[in-house]
């Protein structure tokens, strides 16, 4: 599966709506493997969000993840940084899809800037990893 909260226009849900999505996704495949091989949530404005608010998706994400280890035992958090402003209009274009919000989605998904900068997100991804290989 690939897992990205977000509404019909590309606004992103709450993070607090993650926990009942996963005791859903677990519900509907009846015992079966749950590999989230896409995973991810933007940090832009015209979706929505913020930089914080892509941070607490991570953390909503592991807590979720702890619950139900044993039922999605892979998750595959979706690009560590951000697509170029080229790369957003080639994808944009390729997908036929002319919103703002839609474009910045698909610019604001990496963990950090696309000039490497690391965002909140990046962090909290790698102090929840680290909290989890002791």
């Amino acid at each position: 599966l690939t897992y990205y909260p977000l509404d019909e226009t590309f606004q992103v849900r709450p993070p607090s709506s993650i926990e009942d999505d996963f005791t859903k996704m677990v519900a509907s495949v009846r015992g079966k493997p749950i590999h989230l091989l896409e995973a991810g949530y933007p940090s832009g404005t015209a979706c929505g969000s913020s930089p914080n608010q892509q941070a607490e998706f991570i953390d909503a994400m592991f807590v979720s993840w702890d619950k139900y280890v044993s039922e999605v035992p892979i998750i595959n958090f979706v690009w560590t940084c951000d697509l170029s402003s080229g790369e957003v209009d080639a994808m944009t274009k390729y997908y036929g899809v002319d919103l703002p919000a839609f474009s910045e989605y698909l610019g604001t998904l990496g963990l950090q800037g696309n000039d490497g900068r690391k965002k909140l997100a990046w962090t909290r991804l790698r102090e929840h990893v680290a909290k989890r290989a002791k």
